[in-house]
């Protein structure tokens, strides 16, 4: 794992009498959103405006970078951390001081972000989150690698020596080992993994339109005289041609997608692993930007198994998870935090990855029930209303385009309808509930008795009339990966069932975070 090397022997843990300081490196890259806020912007309009040049004020804003030097320097020479009291004690400034006091029982992981520049200077940036927050408490940018391995170590001692308390890197049974840290591999990507997740993504459809944006605002199209080109062409081609032209282009625009997909996935999660580090689990990937993002296995609180169509072609499937502390840190969580928590994996290795990041959870196990009986009819007859009401939409501004389509919108969405029903189910076991639902996109999501916070039974006029029901199972943060459990079309009988049984078990439980 290239951002944990071995500890380097001059490196000092921070304690009481010895307080952690930053790299000299860190004034240059806190001083980075200033040069590219200032200096870039000043540079370009110097040298590509056609008026103004140095009477612009833009261009005299570039002085600006004279006070942000002083007060990063100043940042630096004042910033110090260390472990005092049982809490990670913060402090900055020189006028205006700031103190920062973490308890150390609070701290859930310390993640790490590296760029090629970080790399080459043994350096990285480092983020220290805690259960519930939006954002890292703290972040210290830059350290060098051995003194965040010496912070870890630090903070670990600290944390089993308070009773009750499990360690942000290891449990409190493994303090005897306490001094290094024990990794067991779970699973690791290989490229040809990452390719066929660039597939299954398709990001490149988003970066595509992010370019074609970028295009338009800076009037390319106009310059190039795209519209004029297109019908001038459409007007002289014989048919033959345009439609061979126009196959040509959409295959190329297909491979352009490809390619951008492949090459964002493999650029972003370059190098995945996942591995057990006591009782957290760590990912690591990147290959020019290298993020490290830690997952304590006890505060996942929702765990779904998804399937798209082009996963099924592949024999795969994604697992994404939802913890206490929701969405921290966006940009890292969002890469591999929840989204591409287990981004791709062999469909038939779904057990054994379950049964290392969440024990509790044996899927092929449980006794799946299927929804109320008359839930088919309800969800067909709601369907055909959505549809006819597209299609008249689609007749107002269309009329020979909406009633071609009428019939095709009313077979798609009855039918999707039916399917879906028919495949939804869900389980009661020993630890929490399951849920299962999808036609196209398949998912199976699953939570624990420990991690409920509400379960609440909703019932319309609709429902009322009919015996039925929605179940809704809410945890903290519910839905920051775009997975919940929201069980529809049950019986009112099996709903209030389900909620005594649910919130029954979640008194009984002591909610753990």
């Amino acid at each position: 794992m290239s951002e944990a090397p071995t500890e380097h022997p001059e490196t000092e843990a921070p304690t009481e009498e010895a307080p952690g300081r930053l790299h000299i490196s860190s004034v240059f890259f806190r001083l980075g959103p200033h040069v590219r806020g200032l200096i870039v912007p000043g540079v370009v309009l110097l040298f590509a405006s056609s008026s103004g040049g140095w009477q612009s004020w833009q261009v005299w804003l570039m002085l600006l970078i004279v006070p942000s030097t002083i007060y990063e320097v100043i940042q630096y020479l004042t910033f110090r951390y260390r472990l005092r009291g049982g809490e990670l004690l913060v402090t900055s400034g020189l006028v205006f001081k700031r103190s920062r006091h973490i308890g150390v029982d609070r701290i859930h992981s310390v993640d790490l972000k590296q760029g090629p520049v970080h790399r080459m200077l043994g350096v990285a940036e480092v983020k220290i989150e805690t259960a519930g927050g939006s954002e890292p408490e703290a972040t210290l940018r830059v350290l060098r690698l051995g003194d965040v391995e010496a912070l870890r170590a630090s903070l670990r001692r600290a944390q089993s020596a308070q009773p009750g308390i499990e360690s942000a890197e290891t449990s409190a049974e493994q303090a005897p080992e306490i001094g290094r840290e024990s990794e067991r591999e779970i699973l690791r990507l290989g490229v040809p993994e990452l390719v066929k997740l660039g597939l299954v993504s398709m990001r490149g459809a988003a970066i595509a339109a992010v370019l074609v944006g970028l295009a338009w605002e800076m009037g390319l199209f106009k310059r190039i005289d795209l519209r004029d080109r297109i019908e001038a062409i459409a007007e002289t081609a014989p048919a033959w041609q345009l439609a061979f032209v126009g196959g040509v282009i959409a295959m190329s625009v297909g491979l352009l997608l490809v390619f951008l997909s492949v090459s964002w996935t493999v650029v972003r999660l370059y190098g995945f692993r996942l591995v057990e580090v006591g009782e957290n689990l760590r990912l690591t990937c990147g290959l020019l930007t290298r993020l490290t993002a830690t997952v304590p296995r006890r505060r996942i609180q929702l765990v779904s198994v998804i399937q798209t169509p082009i996963h099924r072609y592949f024999g795969r499937v994604s697992i994404r998870v939802e913890t206490a502390s929701g969405s921290a840190d966006g940009e890292q969580k969002k890469v591999i935090g929840q989204r591409w928590f287990v981004p791709i994996l062999p469909a038939e290795r779904v057990p054994e990855i379950l049964a290392r990041i969440a024990p509790r959870v044996h899927l092929d196990e449980l006794d799946w029930r299927p929804l109320a009986p008359g839930a088919t009819g309800r969800a067909v007859k709601l369907a055909l209303v959505s549809a006819l009401s597209l299609g008249l939409v689609v007749m107002l501004f269309s009329r020979p385009w909406g009633l071609a389509l009428l019939p095709a919108l009313v077979v798609f969405f009855c039918v999707s309808e039916w399917l879906d029903i028919r495949r939804t189910t869900w389980a009661l076991f020993d630890g929490g509930i399951a849920y299962r639902h999808g036609v196209l996109s398949r998912s199976t999501t699953v939570t624990f008795f420990d991690k409920v916070q509400t379960v609440s039974v909703e019932e319309s006029p609709f429902d009322r009339s009919r015996g039925m029901a929605t179940l809704d199972v809410d945890t903290a943060g519910a839905g920051a990966s775009g997975q919940r459990i929201r069980i529809k079309y049950l019986e009112r009988s099996t709903a209030d069932e389900l909620y005594r049984s649910l919130s029954g078990q979640a008194a009984l439980t002591d909610l753990r975070w």
